[in-house]
This record gives C-alpha cells, structure tokens and sequence, in this order.
C-alpha cells in the first residue's frame, strides 16, 4: 500500500512532506522541520492522524532565521522594540545587545539555514541536552531559551508562523549556587589596604556601605551627595547611558561613616576636569569610570590579602554582603529592599513602596552604625581630609 504523502530532503537538510489529499492530489511542500527522515515520517504522520496539516509555507515565512534574529535583537531595527516603547513598555540596549549576543553564539550557529517557520519545539528542547548547557548554569541556560522563544513568541502571533515554539517548555530549575559573602573581617582588611587605584578603592567602599550597585555609583553626580545620606536616582549603562534605577524608583541611602566618606566622594568630584558633575570620572568626557575597573583593583586587593576563593567575589558581592549584615540586625526584610532597590516579590513590593521614607532613613541609620561598628571615624583622618578639601577650594578658586 502507497504511503499518504511523499517524502524529501531540501538543500538545507530539513525534510519536506507532500500530503495526498482526498482527490488523490498531492498538498505544496511542507517542511517537517527535521533533518532526521525517521522523525520527520513520525510527524508527517501525526499530521495525518490528527488532521492537523499545516498550512503551506508562504513566502513571509521563509524569513532566514539568521536575519529575523538579527533584526529582532537589533535596538534600532527591531519591531519588537518598536513595539514596546510604542507601548510606553521599558526595553534597554543593554538588554537587546546582550540577548543579541547569546544569539550568535548559540542559536544561529544551530539554526542557520533554516527559516523562521521551519523551526519547531525540538530545535527549542534540544540545547537543553546540548554539550554547551551542560557547561552553564540553570538560570543561564534559562535565559539562553528565552533569547530565541521571545523572537518565536512574536513571530508566531504575527503569522510569520504556524509553530508555537514557546508553550510548554519545561525549563531548567532555577535553584542557584550558594553565594559567596565576604565576611566582615575581610572587608576591614581589604579596606585597610593602600589599592593602586583610589577611585575602585572608594566605589568598593561606597558599595560596601550601601549595597549600590555598579551601575548606580557610576551614575553619581555631586548632586546626588546629601549631608549624610547618598539620592539614588540613575543608573549608567555602557549602552543606554544614564538611564532610570533598576526597578524604576529613587531611593535615600544613609552613609554610615557619612563624614568621612563624604569628604573622599566630594574630593573626588571636585578632581573632574570634564564639569560634568560625575563622582567617577573617565579620560572621557561624557561617560563615566568603566565599572570593570571596580572589580580589577578589588581582584587585586583580595589577592595582596591572601583571600583563597577571589575568582568567586566580585564587585557586585559588596551587594550581598550589605544585605546579608543589614538582615544580622534588621529584622524586618521590608526596610532592607527599600535601601537596596530589591524588589523581587509582589506583597513585598507593596510593603516596600508605602514605607516613611523618613522611617526607613532613620532606622537604617541606626542599623548600619551597629553593622559597622568597627568602622569609626578617625579624627585625623576627617583633619586630613578637610584640610586637602579647603586646599582643593582654594586652588580651584
């Protein structure tokens, strides 16, 4: 008995299928979307017994693969983009370059050839058993699917077409490593220590005693320094620029050792020569200090200390360790996320967001002289520190 439909194999080494119909012709061409014949007979098969022929495969889906992920992940091109800020939705370039990125190394070089309706559910699954996913961790591989299911999410809702590549996919569990937390007694140690760049020592104090992120000191301003308390109101991206903070609100964070570390941030932006106003100045004008510099000098730091596990702390870890001691003495979570920004849960954030500004500064306050407690202000220091300001004023003037 003759087979329902005939089978063959395209240039591109996918496997295309002609049904025969019930007057005993035979349907267009329809990619199965597998290079395997065994699997692509299982699924023109299924076809048949389901009833669920695809429709044929018209010219706006034979979009390469290659150029429509291209297109999706470029800011400037994308109407995905173009779509979202239409829709007053926030999409940065940070994010596009980085997704951009992950595309080209791990999806076109799997799925080049293809076009954008030849890919199915099983080019999607397959990286999951892939060598380079067994090399990542579950969030990133996580992260990897979502960089070709959102472009396929659109495509299919924009009838470029008939696979639904997104639904149903069981993704990675998103359980974590343990996050190394660097004690206190190292950070006191490393702070003791002559760096050989002063600006990475003072941001690695700075995040040390606020929990700011990277991006957040490199967007400070002498503006944005109260008598004793640092306005978090941007964030500087290498693509975006200044840009708003991570989950869209300002927040007032107390400077512990407010003196002192006042007077270095205040020294510091009065050394810019650009009068741009950033604290964390660069050779260029418009952009402040490249964040990597932050973590290259605490790198440093931790080996002339001896510390066994540097390759795992980072910059970003000062972030963990003010959470992790602020929580040693804070018993209510809600007034660490609203000095950190960490808004992650739904009833947290509605806690979070109808706080007493007032209230939160003040007992943060409190918190953060406890926490480091060992941290006193050296008069000397603060004399030093004054007298070099006033000669600084003086020359400047």
């Amino acid at each position: 008995m003759a087979k329902p439909y005939l089978i063959f194999k395209a240039h591109t080494g996918i496997y295309y299928a002609q049904i025969r119909l019930a007057d005993g012709t035979l349907s267009n061409n329809k990619s199965t979307g597998c290079r395997n014949r065994a699997d692509a007979e299982r699924t023109v098969m299924e076809w048949i017994v389901t009833g669920n022929i695809p429709a044929r495969v018209g010219s706006k889906d034979s979009i390469p693969i290659e150029d429509f992920l291209e297109n999706f992940w470029d800011y400037d091109k994308s109407p995905y983009v173009k779509e979202k800020l239409g829709k007053k939705q926030s999409i940065h370039r940070h994010y596009c370059a980085t997704l951009l990125s992950r595309t080209r190394l791990y999806w076109i070089p799997r799925l080049k050839g293809k076009c954008v309706a030849e890919i199915t559910r099983k080019d999607v699954d397959a990286f999951f058993s892939s060598d380079e996913a067994q090399k990542l961790a579950p969030k990133t591989v996580n992260s990897i699917i979502e960089t070709i299911t959102i472009p396929l999410k659109w495509a299919y809702y924009n009838e470029l077409t008939q696979n639904n590549c997104f639904d149903g996919i069981i993704k990675c569990s998103n359980q974590s490593n343990e996050r190394k937390v660097i004690d206190m007694e190292t950070a006191n140690r490393l702070m003791e220590l002559d760096w050989d760049n002063d600006e990475a020592k003072i941001a690695n104090e700075l995040a040390m005693h606020t929990g700011m992120r990277a991006g957040e000191i490199q967007a400070l301003t002498v503006d944005d320094l109260g008598k004793d308390e640092i306005f978090v109101r941007r964030s500087w991206s290498k693509y975006d620029g200044l840009k708003c903070c991570k989950n869209g609100e300002e927040r007032a964070v107390p400077i512990p050792i407010s003196h002192q570390l006042y007077l270095k941030l205040k020294m510091l932006a009065d050394f810019n020569p650009h009068g741009n106003g950033f604290i964390f100045y660069s050779t260029v004008k418009d952009k402040p200090m490249d964040s990597k510099q932050f973590n290259k000098y605490l790198k440093r730091a931790l080996a002339e200390i001896g510390y066994e596990n540097s390759k795992e702390i980072y910059f970003h870890s000062w972030r963990h360790f003010f959470c992790a001691r602020m929580l040693d003495y804070a018993q209510d979570k809600r007034y660490v996320m609203a000095l950190s920004g960490h808004k992650t849960e739904a009833m947290l954030n509605h806690y979070a967001a109808h706080l007493e500004d007032d209230k939160v500064v003040d007992l943060a306050r409190n918190v953060m002289k406890k926490v480091f407690i060992e941290q006193k202000e050296d008069e000397e220091t603060i004399n030093m520190l004054n007298q070099k300001l006033e000669e600084l004023n003086k020359a400047i003037a």
